[in-house]
Order: structure tokens, then C-alpha cells, then sequence
């Protein structure tokens, strides 16, 4: 246990410097175990973890591109797929452990990145057109179901999950536009999508009432 010479107080752990005057601590006075938690060693360890799989995943690539030019038949390209996955799989730790962002922000960006990943995936594996029929609408309706169940358990919050239902909005509305344009085919899912992302949008705004209306106001400045 040290005692600051400055404000007095009495420090249970090996800080150098008092955490509450900020006065640097004498050497000579006795030293007690550390109680708090050791953050930065934490943060090195996930950094660390994070480069191994960086590696891994590289490696991994590495030989699968290799594979399939040995084995190339003029049409799949099995392994910008593969690399996509990994890609994903790392981008997805990533969002994971960094947590500098709110958690709506990064279930937005696992979000955007699920959508690059599925239509990366349907391009290079000969393009069949599933990713938008079906991936991208469903992943939209998935959101919403997440966004639906999250609002309700962190139901103090729930207006910070506003922005969230209006990429999603925006989002089912262009796989609409699609659908309009006689890009896509499946009616059923994408109007499902759209339909849904509206309910819940409206339904926010018009039973969050004044809270929901200033969030807004304040993320759009209106």
C-alpha cells in the first residue's frame, strides 16, 4: 500500500503515478499487489491472436489459390471464394474485439460486410443470381429480426437503434428497386424484406413517440 504525499489517499495497487492528483508516487515506500485488471496485456494478447489469424488465414489462401490453378478448369474460381470467407471470418474478429464503436455500429458493419461477402461469393462461383434473390433479402430480414429482439432487451436504448433500421430500410428498399427493374425475380422475399423494415421503422418512430423523433432530429439534423 503507497500513500500519495500530495492528496494523501492510500493506493492498494503498483501505479506509479496517484489516480487522483496525478503526483508521481515515491519508490521508497511500500508497495502492495496490484487489484485492478491488466487491460493492456489483454489488449497485446487479442492484437497478437488477431495477427495469427491474419497469418493463418493468408497461408491458408495461399494454398488454395495454388490448388485451384493446378486444377483450373476454365470455370470455377473456387478460390476468391474461399479467400471472401476468410476475408469475412477475419473482418468479423475483428468487429469483435475492437469495440472503439457502439454495438449498432458494429452490427452494421458485420452487416455490410455479410452483403459484400454473398454477392462476392454468387459472382465468383459462376454467378447464378441467389445472392440477390434470396441472400440479400433474407439477410434483411434478419437484421430486423436482430434489431427487433435487441431493442427489446436494451429497451432504455432503444432509440440509439434507429440509425440501424433506417440502413436497412434504405437497404430493402434499393433490393426492391431491383425487384422493380426486373433485376431479381423473387417477389415474395424481397417485398417481405421491405415491408418488414418499414413496419418496424414506422412503428418505432410512431410508438417511440418524442424520443424517437429527437434522435432522429439529432442524427439527420433537422
Amino acid at each position: 500500500m503507497i500513500k500519495c504525499k500530495n492528496c494523501g489517499i492510500l493506493i492498494e495497487d503498483e501505479t506509479a503515478v496517484c489516480p487522483l492528483c496525478h503526483m508521481a508516487l515515491g519508490r521508497g515506500e511500500s508497495k502492495g499487489h496490484n487489484i485492478y485488471p491488466n487491460i493492456a496485456r489483454k489488449t497485446q494478447m487479442m492484437h497478437f491472436l488477431m495477427k495469427v489469424l491474419v497469418f493463418l488465414g493468408c497461408v491458408a489462401e495461399g494454398i488454395c489459390v495454388l490448388v485451384n490453378y493446378y486444377h483450373y478448369d476454365g470455370r470455377h474460381r473456387w478460390a476468391i471464394v474461399s479467400g471472401l470467407y476468410i476475408l469475412y471470418a477475419l473482418l468479423c474478429f475483428n468487429v469483435a474485439i475492437v469495440r472503439k464503436h457502439s454495438f449498432h455500429y458494429r452490427l452494421s458493419q458485420l452487416a455490410i460486410f455479410s452483403g459484400f461477402m454473398l454477392v462476392g461469393a454468387d459472382y465468383f462461383g459462376d454467378f447464378h443470381g441467389w445472392s440477390l434473390n434470396y441472400g440479400l433479402p433474407v439477410m434483411s430480414l434478419v437484421l430486423c429480426a436482430a434489431t427487433m429482439l435487441f431493442m427489446v432487451i436494451k429497451s432504455r436504448s432503444y432509440t440509439s437503434y434507429l440509425m440501424l433500421q433506417v440502413l436497412n430500410l434504405i437497404f430493402s428498399f434499393v433490393l426492391l428497386l431491383f425487384l422493380l427493374l426486373g433485376k431479381t425475380t423473387s417477389i415474395a422475399l424481397t417485398w417481405t424484406a421491405f415491408c418488414s423494415a418499414l413496419i418496424l421503422f414506422s412503428g418505432t418512430i410512431v410508438f417511440g413517440g418524442i424520443r424517437a423523433r429527437n434522435e432522429l432530429q439529432r442524427r439527420f439534423n433537422l
